[in-house]
This record gives structure tokens, sequence and C-alpha cells, in this order.
């Protein structure tokens, strides 16, 4: 069966050995369908929020099944007990009771997201798994004998006999219809869009942070995509999902069994992709040709591409495919406009010669990554399109402008005290600067903030490292490719000077996920207004 997550993931909060026991059935399983494992709903019968341990979605429709671990057994008093290592637990509700609740909160979603008629004519159905142990011999009016699940049904025949009499009998009992192709992957699709395990470098504010892990239509469909088609070239400006979404697929194409190669231009970006969870079976590296007693690979990905796409990195990535970019396996995802000038090394036939060898070329289109009203910035400052953003609240950004280093250095000074005193996290704040050894937090105005800061390094980019508890310090090209709620961008002394200015500041910019400030050179005043009127004139004529 098809399983989203592809792999269990390590350091799940619930950690349970039976949702392990279960998830390694159902994956096993060969019954045709998508299996979701720790679904979040956004709503539910009693609490804001709820979670489906298990969705089965077949065309003959959908079934919730919650897992209870250890022994398991109802008492004449009715409450329920689990029995484990830590011994003896009282549970607060009845399986059962757990389940019907969390299908009918994933029913009302599907309801409002998708086509009612649809919903209604679905047959929705839940369950109970004890896979530790043999079900409770209890009768009861609260729920049916196949309805029950445990561990005599781990085998494949006896599971997917057992997941077929569960629906067959939930459609027969509700009177609803078999669902065509076309509705499983409308439910599919929408089901999906609930999971929320997406990359993210930091936690932000709640509100925000919300609606940035909410699926794309644009990443669901790259997804699909990718299950079907040899070499694929995804391309997309900044805060359009690429990196989530190499890292799904990666992830995918790994739980398949294939030997999947991750290829990073940076070691920021590597390491913080290592440090994610189910990565263990995905070889991620920084660019370098393949050694002679390394295996060739299944699948190449290569993320953030136009740092390294000109003939010469393609000689390099082709050395991991036995049949060469031409006839090989891989997917390509990059910025061919926006960011394409800041190392220099994008090379428009080598993009032109990748896309004629791709099966497909898919471009992303909607931003998940910033607000609304950072996504306007970017527009009008620099003319730059970076995708429809889905985030529409958020403060607009605010540029400063400065007639000294130490004007700068107090004004950014004044802004990071006001973020900690309003208990925004250390780590939640970045300083970018085009120029590595700015002085301007060794100033004066920082007096001892600037103990609170430190020099960014590769390293910091992996979740568990402890200096990253800090606020950091760092050039765009160093922080490229990463993210973090409140970004500073500092020393703007210069304005579509070059191409590699102009993509500096972009990706300056694009990393800010909830709020932007920039402080600039009193100089540009002039020009930057200038700059913003132009390009908001010519935005606003276009549409």
């Amino acid at each position: 069966m098809k399983m989203i997550p592809p792999t269990y993931p390590q350091g799940s909060p619930s950690d349970s050995k039976a949702e392990k026991k279960l998830f390694k059935w159902l994956k096993d399983c060969d019954i045709k369908g998508t299996c979701f494992h720790s679904l979040r709903l956004r709503s539910h019968h009693e609490r804001k929020t709820g979670e489906a341990d298990f969705v089965i979605l077949t065309t003959n429709g959908v079934l919730v099944i919650e897992v209870k671990g250890g022994e398991v057994s109802r008492g004449k008093d009715g409450v329920w007990r689990t029995r484990g290592a830590a011994g003896t637990t009282k549970l607060s509700i009845s399986p059962f009771v757990q389940a019907e609740q969390a299908m009918h909160a994933l029913r009302g979603i599907l309801t409002e997201d998708t086509e009612p008629d649809l919903i209604a004519g679905t047959a929705f159905g839940w369950a109970v798994s004890f896979p530790d142990c043999s079900a409770p011999n209890i009768r009861s009016t609260e729920w049916e004998g196949w309805q029950v699940h445990d561990h005599n049904y781990r085998n494949n025949n006896r599971l997917k006999k057992w997941i077929r009499s569960c629906q067959k009998n939930t459609m027969e009992k509700f009177h609803k219809r078999e669902i065509s192709r076309n509705d499983f992957e409308i439910l599919e699709t929408a089901i999906r869009r609930e999971f929320s395990s997406v990359i993210t470098l930091t936690a932000i504010s709640e509100n925000i942070q919300e609606s940035i892990d909410t699926w794309t239509e644009d990443q669901l469909k790259g997804i699909r995509v990718a299950e079907s088609h040899d070499r694929i070239v995804y391309t997309g400006g900044a805060g359009t999902g690429k990196t989530v979404i190499a890292l799904e697929i990666a992830r995918m194409h790994a739980a398949d069994g294939k030997n999947v190669v991750f290829i990073s231009p940076s070691a920021s970006l590597a390491n913080y992709l290592k440090s994610q969870p189910e990565t263990e079976e995905i070889k991620i590296i920084v660019q370098r040709e393949r050694n002679n007693d390394e295996s060739f690979a299944d699948f190449i990905i290569v993320d953030e591409a136009q740092d390294l796409l000109d003939m010469e990195g393609l000689d390099l990535i082709s050395t991991w495919l036995e049949d060469g970019i031409e006839q090989g396996k891989w997917r390509f995802l990059y910025d061919e406009n926006n960011q394409a000038g800041i190392y220099g090394r994008f090379d428009e036939t080598a993009s032109d010669f990748l896309k004629e060898s791709a099966d497909l070329s898919y471009k992303f289109e909607t931003n998940c990554r910033n607000t609304k009203s950072i996504v306007d910035s970017v527009r009008f400052l620099l003319g730059a399109d970076v995708g429809t953003p889905t985030v529409k609240e958020g403060n607009v950004p605010e540029i400063v402008y400065t007639d000294s280093p130490e004007d700068a250095a107090a004004k950014l000074e004044k802004r990071i005290s006001n973020l900690l005193h309003n208990n925004i996290p250390e780590r939640d704040i970045v300083i970018l600067s085009s120029q590595p050894n700015s002085s301007c937090i060794d100033l004066p105005p920082f007096g001892r903030l600037r103990e609170s800061i430190v020099r960014f390094t590769p390293e910091m980019a992996a979740n568990n490292s402890p200096e990253r508890n800090r606020i950091a310090f760092a050039t765009p090209e160093e922080f490229k490719g990463l993210e973090c709620p409140f970004v500073h961008v500092i020393d703007i002394n210069e304005f579509h000077e070059d191409e590699k200015s102009s993509s500096s500041l972009y990706v300056s910019m694009t990393r800010a996920k909830v709020e932007l400030w920039m402080a600039v050179s009193s100089d540009l005043e002039m020009t930057i207004e200038n700059s913003m009127d132009k390009n908001r004139a010519a935005m606003e004529g276009s549409e």
C-alpha cells in the first residue's frame, strides 16, 4: 500500500511501538490504496485539533483506524485500560469513540474542502487496531465485530481481507457506492493537504506557521508527477517549496528501495537536510563527483541547481548516473531567473540541454514561505516574481534609512531588543549582510547584545546545533536555501549595481517567513522609492 509518509517518522511524538507494527503491516499489504499515518485534523468533535492514527483510502471509501498498544481490556466498570512496561493506564475515552470522532472530524473537513456530493456518496468507516494482543472478547452495541483488528491479522492476506471486509460492511451499512478513480484522486489530494509533515527550520508564529504547513496544490501535483516520470525539471522562485518537495520526493523513492543521491551546492543546506527525519536512507552530499567505490544512483535529486548549472556541473552530476543525464533518472530543482546571478554559474545552454533531456518541466507558481506583505515588497522593490502567496497575514516589511554605520547599528540594536523583549527566541532572528566582515554589529550601540550574536557556519544549519539557539549573522550566500522567521538585512549601500548584488538582495529578502527589516543607506532613498513606484505601476498596469 502507498504510505504517506513513506517511512515511519523516527522521533515521532507518540513513539508508539504498536503504530510502528501496524505501519509495517500496512506498508507490506498489497491492497490498492493510500494510507496516511498520524493525520493531524484541524477541527475535531471535542477539541480544536485532533489526530487520526491511520486513514486508509481505497475506491471502497475511507477508513479511520485508532491504534491501542499493550494488553488492552475493558473492565466491568466500562473503563478501558492498557498494560505495558510502564504499568496499567486508564484510557479517558473508548478507543472506538475516539476513532468515530476522528472519522467525523475528517469527514467534516473534506465536506468543506471538496464536493459535498462526493463526500455524501463515499463510505466513511472507523475501526480499532490492537497490534500487541488479541482483541478483547467483549460484545457491545458500541462496535461491530468487523471493526476490530488485532495481531492475528498481521500477514498480508489476512490484513487485506480485514480491510476489505471493514470497508464492504461500511458500504452496506450506510448504503454507499464504490467511488471512481477520479474521485479517489480528489480525496487523496484533499487528505494529503491536511497532512503536515513539512520541512520547517524554526517554530514561528502559530497562525502563520499553520498556513505555511499546509500543502499547496502546486506541491501536491509536484509530488504526483515524480511517481510517473524519470527526468523532471522543476522551476520556481524563492519560497515556492522546491526544497520541501525535493526532500519529500527523495523520501518517497528511498522508501521504494531506490538508491537516492541528493546533491546540494551548499554545505549549509546539506547539513540542514541531514538533520531532518526520515533521511537515513538518502545519501545527501555537497556537489562532488562519484568515487569509483560508490554505487551509481537510481535517482539523483539536485536542489538549488542554478548554483552549479553549467556544463561542468552537469558533467560532475552525470558521474552518479550509469546512463548519464540523457537516459538516467533525476529531478533538478532551480530558480532560473532571480537567483541565477549569485554565483555566476547559471548557463542557459546547460538549462536548455536539461529541459530537452527531461520528460517533464514543471513550474511552481505558489509561494508557501513568505507572507503576502513580503512577497509584495520583493515584487515592488526588485520586480521579481516569487509566486502567489498563500499566507495573507503579516506585517509590512520595514525599510529604515541610515546616515552612517553607527546609525544603522543603533537602529538594528533597538529593533532586535524589541523582539527579545516580546519573547521572540534568539534562534528565530538572523542578520544578513553582503559584507562577511561587517562592522555594524561590532559598533558601540550593540553593547551587551553583541554577546547574543554568533557568526553562522554550515554546521549551525542542523536542527540540533546548540549554536543555532543564538542570533545568527551570515551572508546571503551562506544562508541560501534556508529560512528564518525574523530577517534583518543590513549594509545595503548599493542597488541594482550588478546582477550579483541584485541576486544577493533577492535571496536576503526571501529568507523571511514572518517579518523583514532592512537598513538602507540614505543615499539610496530616492533610488529605492523610484524603483518601487516604477515596478508597482508596471504590475498594476499588467493586471
